[in-house]
């Protein structure tokens, strides 16, 4: 099953520096699968180096670039919708 879901923010770390490719918008759709959430994630901040432990992320598709594959994407960037 899946599920389609935009970005509603770009930041998880509290210096709101972005987790995706500066080329990547809010808004930006996905195809997501459900059944991929999992914790567990440790992310480290490219900018300010602050680590965030046990981090959920879902498996998803960027719906405007096919070529890219499906990648682990954290959780609390989504909001879901029924398209």
């Amino acid at each position: 099953m899946t599920v389609t879901a935009r970005l509603k923010q770009l930041s998880i770390c509290p210096c709101r520096d972005t987790v995706l490719h500066e080329s990547i918008g809010v808004g930006t759709e996905y195809t997501v699968h459900p059944e991929t959430i999992s914790g567990g994630f440790t992310y480290r901040c490219g900018a300010c180096g602050q680590v965030q432990e046990d981090v959920a992320c879902i498996l998803a598709d960027n719906r405007n670039d096919k070529t890219q594959p499906p990648m682990p994407i954290p959780l609390e960037l989504f909001e879901f919708y029924s398209a």
